[in-house]
């Protein structure tokens, strides 16, 4: 996020680990992430690249590498959804439980002193150790950074959606005659019990009641197979017809598309700490869709939730005010088109789209 690395770096110094050093290795990320948009690629992509960047920290600091350990936070969590229990379906691939990092496990070079706790447990466990509040209340933030937060397209790979869309018609036209939808032409990670998928969400709009759009997302999702996420558009047009696109060309990861997500996100988290719900939210991933407008200007989906274990989670009834005044000074940027509003549970939708 913006200002992060800085923020972390004096916390670790407050907390008087003195040895600490912060290394940029983005222009490597970026290099290895070039033309890669399927999710579980990315996620493998940085979690190698994250042991490469260690790997090189060893040689520029001369360590001998048999003296020392690579340490992780790792938690519950993330060993269950990237398979670690012998019951349970890889739902997605954590950057701390790439093939090369579970190599090192089996090696004995990994220590890992939170991996049997959950996030509010490590909370817990933080305020035992006297840290400061800023770093135990901080939202989650997910090892493979805003790379999994800013959705990719091949051109060459556009899903057709015309099947899924005529179940949405049909379902919506009896039950909701009044909301306007669109199926959209990508696809967001979800979980369906202990399995993965890889489906569509539906757009949404002409409703504002949160307690009939949870209902509406529950129906949706349980009902119509390809679509695991349902989500409000925020700003409609005056007319009622949207035709949602992709662009013709292909969209990867650059740093010109994480540096706008970044000031996105950092709008939204400034505003619901000035607005004192900021520790309401147990997190609140924003995320950059390559969906465009005549401008070739690409959207923005907010997806604050509600948690205890992160193993299931509520979407967050945001109080309409404080929606509006993000919604305003998102789009006053002049950079965004459309505004979405993650109103999906999880399951079936996961945390983050990827």
């Amino acid at each position: 996020r913006r200002g992060e690395s800085a923020e972390i770096a004096a916390g670790f110094r407050q907390a008087g680990l003195n040895n600490f050093t912060a290394v940029d290795a983005s222009d490597t990320f970026y290099k290895n992430l070039d033309k890669i948009y399927e999710p579980e690629a990315k996620r493998n992509i940085i979690g190698q690249t994250f042991l490469d960047a260690k790997d090189q920290q060893i040689i520029d600091l001369d360590l001998n590498s048999a003296e020392w350990l690579l340490g992780q936070g790792t938690i519950y969590p993330d060993i269950i959804e990237s398979s670690g229990s012998r019951h349970a379906q890889k739902i997605k691939t954590h950057h701390n439980r790439v093939e090369a990092v579970k190599k090192m496990i089996e090696q004995g070079l990994v220590v890992e002193p939170l991996i049997d706790f959950y996030k509010f447990e490590v909370r817990q466990i933080g305020r035992r150790l006297g840290l400061l509040n800023n770093l135990i209340n901080r939202h989650p933030f997910p090892g493979p950074g805003l790379a999994i937060r800013c959705l990719c397209h091949q051109h060459s790979a556009v899903a057709d959606v015309s099947d899924i869309q005529q179940k949405a018609d049909a379902l919506l036209a009896q039950k909701y005659p009044h909301l306007n939808q669109q199926v959209l032409p990508l696809k967001s990670v979800g979980v369906q019990g202990d399995n993965r998928t890889y489906a569509h969400p539906l757009a949404v709009w002409g409703e504002t009641t949160w307690e009939k759009l949870d209902a509406l997302a529950s129906q949706v999702t349980n009902a119509i197979k390809g679509l695991n996420r349902v989500i409000l558009l925020l700003n409609p047009p005056v007319e009622h017809k949207i035709d949602f696109k992709l662009p013709d060309r292909d969209v990867y990861i650059s740093r010109e598309r994480i540096e706008l997500l970044r000031q996105i996100d950092d709008i939204v988290t400034n505003i619901i700490k000035r607005a004192g719900v900021y520790d309401n939210i147990w997190q609140f991933p924003v995320v950059l869709l390559p969906i465009v407008d005549e401008q070739g200007r690409e959207s923005i989906v907010l997806r604050p939730f509600n948690s205890r274990d992160v193993m299931t989670a509520t979407f967050y009834r945001m109080d309409k005010k404080i929606l509006d005044q993000i919604g305003q000074t998102i789009l006053a940027t002049g950079k965004i088109s459309y505004l979405f509003y993650d109103i999906t549970n999880k399951p079936p939708g996961t945390t983050e789209w990827e």
